[in-house]
């Protein structure tokens, strides 16, 4: 604090510094979000004739909150009915709660991600993902392997829309510089 500053009380001060880390720490997520690159997200999962409708999309409103889902019906293996409900995701605001709501997930599981990014990529820069239904139904992110879950389909804005540099991507994506 230079001499010729006005006097302030110590209280307010702090106030005024506190509020400005708070902001400076704001901008800088901000900025870190606004570098990752992608042009949508799109997701998709299956409703069959033993679960319940509204817990799967409950399920899904976990990663996505604002989406708006979709539903088709198609005929499964036992000539049963099944659901598709699905969406795809435009909005940047609505992306960056994605991203946001991705790099929420465990350790474990972005270490998992990571270790196998070369086979949740293809090479036109498309990242899969896929979230445990049951457990996103609880609140809770897991990334699984298996079919039944909600299937996520993240494109990459890579330039050159190949492999290499979404791959690049989705390591700052994930927190990998």
């Amino acid at each position: 604090m230079k001499v010729n500053t006005p006097v302030v009380s110590s209280g307010a001060l702090l106030v005024k510094e506190r509020k400005l880390e708070v902001l400076e720490i704001k901008v800088k997520g901000q900025r870190r979000l606004d570098r990752i690159m992608i042009h949508n997200v799109s997701y998709r999962a299956f409703v069959y004739g033993t679960e319940n409708e509204e817990k799967v999309k409950k399920a899904i409103k976990t990663l996505f909150p604002n989406s708006l889902i979709q539903c088709e019906v198609t005929e499964g293996h036992y000539k049963t009915p099944v659901l598709i409900l699905y969406d795809k995701i435009n909005k940047k605001r609505d992306i960056k709660n994605f991203i946001e709501t991705l790099n929420s997930i465990g350790s474990y599981d972005k270490k998992r991600i990571l270790r196998d990014l070369e086979k949740k990529m293809d090479d036109k820069g498309n990242f899969f993902l896929r979230f445990d239904k049951q457990k996103a139904y609880l609140g809770e992110l897991e990334v699984v392997e298996h079919g039944d879950s909600i299937h996520v389909k993240i494109k990459m804005a890579a330039y050159p829309a190949k492999k290499e540099p979404a791959m690049k991507l989705a390591n700052k994506l994930l927190g990998v510089n």
